[in-house]
């Protein structure tokens, strides 16, 4: 009997030195390093976000190269300003390019900008003014507005401030706040043969 209790002491005690206790075993889980079986929400709402950004720009590339003009310039857009790509002023240029030769306004205003600037394209000053040009005659009141500035200043044309006030009048007519604004500075300084303080000036 006591050589049985003897060794039941001797298996209890190995028993006890090779389980570690169930708190030891909890305890390695409980850090930041533990692995999680899945992400929190945050991180779902996150990657969700990114495949919708990725579907959406896909579908706006086939739909340009299906001939959607204004899907064209969407996606320039998008790549001059990094919205859910990665920031390309050249390629913006590129779908700009497109947008305004399949027929929308929109997307030649905006190559006129970047060829003003010399962004993604060399500046070249001629063709920002016939890219602001068709974009304004062909209802982009941006591109008007964009027109007038040109004219304002003299920039790849002789200035002409009474052409850039009335290329404002057109802008600004057409919803374009930047147009009405730079009319507004016109009025309140009687530039452009405006009278000095008309209502426009606020």
């Amino acid at each position: 009997m006591r050589e049985w209790c003897y060794l039941a002491y001797v298996c209890a005690l190995i028993a006890s030195v090779a389980m570690p206790q169930a708190g030891a075993i909890h305890a390695a889980y409980d850090g930041e390093a533990a692995p999680r079986e899945k992400p929190d929400d945050e991180q779902m709402q996150s990657a969700q976000a990114e495949a919708e950004k990725e579907g959406g720009i896909n579908l706006l590339e086939q739909r340009c190269q299906a001939g959607v003009s204004q899907e064209c310039t969407q996606l320039g857009s998008k790549n001059e300003k990094g919205d859910g790509v990665r920031e390309d002023q050249a390629r913006a240029a590129a779908f700009y390019g497109q947008g305004c030769d399949r027929g929308n306004p929109g997307g030649c205003t905006s190559l006129s900008y970047l060829h003003a600037s010399g962004r993604g394209v060399p500046e070249d000053a001629a063709r920002a003014l016939a890219l602001a040009k068709r974009g304004c005659e062909e209802g982009d009141p941006r591109g008007c507005t964009h027109l007038g500035w040109m004219y304002a200043t003299g920039y790849g044309v002789s200035k002409d401030e009474a052409h850039a006030a009335a290329l404002f009048v057109r802008a600004c007519d057409g919803g374009n706040a930047s147009g009405c604004q730079n009319l507004g500075y016109m009025y309140s300084k009687g530039r452009g043969r405006l009278p000095k303080g008309e209502p426009r000036a606020a």
